[in-house]
This record gives C-alpha cells, sequence and structure tokens, in this order.
C-alpha cells in the first residue's frame, strides 16, 4: 500500500515540478476549453433531474457522498462545478452510485 503512495507521490511531483518549470521559462501552461453556457446548463439540467428523481437534493447528496467516500465537497463547489459545466466525471460516476445508479455507455444507433 505504501508503494503505491509513493508512486502516485512521485508522479503529482513530477508534473509540479513540470510546470512549474514551464512557467519559470515563461511557457503557456495547457488550458482546457471553456464548455458553452447551453451545454452546461444542460449537464447541470440533467444531473440535478436524476438527483431529484431518486428522492434527493444536491446536499443530500453531497452528504452521502462525503460519508460513502470520505471526501469533504460542499454542496456549494458541486453546484459550481454543475453550473459551470465542469464536475469531474469520476465526481459524476460516484453521485450515481450513492443515488443507486450505475453509468453505461451505449452505442449509438448509427443515423440514415
Amino acid at each position: 500500500m505504501s508503494m503505491v503512495i509513493l508512486i502516485i507521490f512521485d508522479k503529482i511531483l513530477t508534473k509540479i515540478i513540470k510546470y512549474n518549470s514551464m512557467a519559470v521559462e515563461g511557457i503557456n501552461l495547457p488550458r482546457t476549453e471553456a464548455i458553452p453556457e447551453a451545454e452546461a446548463r444542460d449537464i447541470e439540467f440533467l444531473l440535478k433531474k436524476q438527483i431529484a428523481s431518486a428522492g434527493s437534493n444536491v446536499s443530500d447528496t453531497v452528504r452521502q457522498l462525503n460519508e460513502k467516500y470520505e471526501t469533504v465537497d460542499t454542496p456549494q463547489t458541486v453546484t459550481r462545478q454543475l453550473k459551470q459545466g465542469n464536475i469531474p466525471f469520476w465526481k459524476v460516476l460516484r453521485i450515481a452510485d450513492v443515488l443507486g445508479y450505475e453509468i453505461a455507455w451505449k452505442k449509438k444507433e448509427p443515423q440514415q
């Protein structure tokens, strides 16, 4: 177990050193594109709809997340991530889990 922690720590430290040296050298750091506002609203609506249909709300869901996964998220943080459309996929998977869902990838039918 401690070996895994050391490997993860080493990878994180290596990235920090890499980005710090890039910043010192004046190299622009990689940025992610902002999601279009309408798409962010769609993501927020979809997730809040699923939370509500499970008989929950964001506050209760975050409390369940914190209990199950030993995290310290706040409802405000998760709401902000939903509104901005930048909620991490791993968190969406955890939300689905605490609500009693699983997310499955399904191949689309070819369009005619």
